[in-house]
């Protein structure tokens, strides 16, 4: 199926149901908003929180909400980074049929818990404890405790050991502590014993007393200084341009338990298309057991692949994406007909050229009257409009390696040529001007399978479409869905769809014609519930004559391409 006729099809489709109303959505759990405000002692604040609690009542179906901040200012990015990590809960499940609970170095501090980090008043800084990598005892790492509250706060404090290691212990001190309102104070984790064993070790600081209790968590890697695994840290599948400027990979070589080697020697080859540039690459590995090459890519499209190796024949094949810039190298075409020439803001248009993306895509969202609904970003795939010191840009209804579907931005009214250009995974292509007038009326059109005929596409009173076998009849209302027919008020925001209780109308009146003859324009504006897709409601003239019969429509001094509808 061609872009064309599936864009068509979709439109008539979409205005078969554009009258009728959305379905409901089936009744869920509220969910839970969290409004947290760096200080209610700030009048900006509060006028904030009284806002958002007069809109909750009056919506108290729909969310619950928590609302809370700090007394005062004194707080810091620290402890609120504090109060949303050291409340998260660490019961993240990594195996379901097992239990097993994840590990720190997989989730970190675990899953939000926003209601315990709105209302917790007793924050810590580090958030979190690292010993590193360990050849040693670690040194003791001081944790500084804060009472954001105005009362005084009895803590407790222990360990709770996930890897328990023969040689080390890690402990907290003091065990026990009362912290006045708006106070700190310093506490030690400290590693005692003999020189851990090689290995992972896990657990957490537990902090009780509080209005919510803190969990900081802590890790020490022992390695083993032996290669097990090597990964990238950067450049695997990037997609990079023809011709681009150097790019650079990475990778890092551990042991078994996740510690880096240091000084472990590193080979680099261009497998396939591309060069390494030893010159400017690393051949060892450095303290955080990363190695890094400088690579250029290869002059034609396709992948290159540069390979890491390290020694037993540890490493990583890093793949390059390499693509020509996109180009719209046969032109911009009004998407009713495909036909160029000036186009309208608001109407649909159809970008042919190449290297525009490696899949087809149709986007997949769910709309609602005044919001944006179709996709500005599609695929990576972003189309810009500029023009008159503005820049916007074009929501995508379709898109494929050689073609792509758009709505010209409602913010091109007023201009009379437009720069448009396409932009892909990052890579620009050049500009090409358009040419823009206030309308640019076409028929949108589909084969007729049952004569072969090219017809335009519109429905009688029940919704089904004209055919051949379902014709058009003289004396009765149709509706016929059209493309650029400019202005119309009600105009909704670009890529939302248009309201289905206020119509939004075409600024002027257009005049249509079937077999010659002069239809009663009934209505013409946006189709309800429809995105850029206008609708002329007009009676068959009577003196019509039967059979397939020519068609056109002129608005704001321009007429149509002539398309074809049959009439009983």
């Amino acid at each position: 199926m061609s872009a064309r006729s599936s864009l068509a099809k979709s439109l008539a489709l979409l205005a078969a149901v554009a009258l009728f109303p959305a379905p409901g959505f089936a009744s869920q759990a509220k969910p839970k908003v969290a409004l947290v405000m760096k200080s209610l002692a700030n009048e900006f604040f509060l006028t904030m929180e009284d806002g958002a609690k007069a809109y909750q009542k009056e919506h108290s179906g729909d969310f619950d909400l928590i609302a809370n901040g700090i007394k005062d200012e004194t707080d810091t990015a620290a402890q609120i980074k504090s109060a949303l990590v050291n409340t998260a809960t660490a019961n993240v499940v990594m195996d379901p049929a097992t239990g097993t609970l994840a590990r720190t170095t997989a989730v970190g501090a675990g899953k939000l818990d926003a209601n315990a980090a709105v209302t917790s008043n007793v924050t810590a800084n580090p958030q979190v404890i690292s010993f590193g990598q360990l050849s040693a005892l670690a040194k003791a790492v001081p944790v500084t405790l804060t009472n954001t509250s105005a009362s005084s706060q009895n803590l407790t404090l222990s360990v709770a050991r996930r890897d328990n290691d023969g040689n080390a212990t890690v402990t907290v001190s003091p065990s026990s502590l009362t912290l006045a309102a708006g106070q700190s104070q310093t506490v030690s984790v400290t590693m005692t014993g003999k020189a851990p064993t090689f290995g992972t070790y896990e657990g957490q600081i537990n902090i009780t007393g509080g209005s919510a209790p803190l969990h900081l968590p802590y890790l020490y890697i022992v390695t083993d200084n032996k290669i097990a695994n090597a990964y990238p840290v950067s450049g695997d599948y990037y997609f990079a341009g023809v011709t681009e400027y150097p790019d650079y990979i990475f990778m890092r070589i551990t042991d078994q338990f996740g510690g880096p080697i240091i000084n472990a020697p590193v080979q680099w080859t261009a497998l396939n298309g591309g060069t390494v540039d030893l010159r400017n690459s690393d051949s060892g590995t450095d303290n955080y057991g990363i190695a890094g090459a400088t690579i250029l890519q290869s002059s034609t499209d396709g992948y290159n692949t540069f390979e890491g190796v390290t020694l037993g024949g540890y490493g990583w094949d890093f793949t390059e994406i390499v693509n020509f810039a996109p180009s719209i190298s046969n032109g911009i075409f009004n998407a009713a007909t495909q036909v160029g020439g000036s186009l309208a803001p608001g109407s649909y248009a159809s970008i042919s050229g190449s290297d525009f993306a490696s899949v087809p895509i149709l986007p997949n969202t769910v709309c609602q009257a005044n919001t944006p609904c179709l996709p500005i970003s599609l695929g990576e795939v972003f189309v810009s409009f500029d023009a008159g010191g503005i820049s916007v840009p074009a929501p995508v209804s379709y898109m494929s390696f050689n073609f792509i579907n758009i709505q010209i931005p409602w913010e091109m009214a007023g201009q009379s040529s437009a720069s448009v250009k396409v932009t892909y995974r990052g890579i620009a292509g050049p500009p090409v001007t358009l040419q823009l007038a206030p309308t640019s009326p076409a028929y949108f059109e589909y084969t007729d399978s049952t004569n072969s005929q090219l017809s335009a596409v519109a429905q009688d009173l029940n919704y089904q479409l004209i055919t051949s076998q379902n014709p058009a009849v003289r004396g009765k209302v149709i509706t016929l869905y059209a493309n650029g027919l400019g202005p119309v008020d009600n105009t909704p925001p670009t890529g939302a769809q248009s309201s289905a209780t206020t119509l939004s109308r075409t600024t002027s009146l257009p005049v249509v014609t079937i077999g010659g003859q002069q239809a009663t324009v009934l209505f013409s504006g946006l189709t309800p519930q429809t995105v850029g897709l206008y609708q002329i409601n007009v009676t068959v003239p009577s003196g019509a004559p039967t059979g397939l019969q020519p068609l056109t429509v002129s608005i704001g001094g321009v007429t149509s391409k002539s398309s074809q509808i049959v009439v009983q």
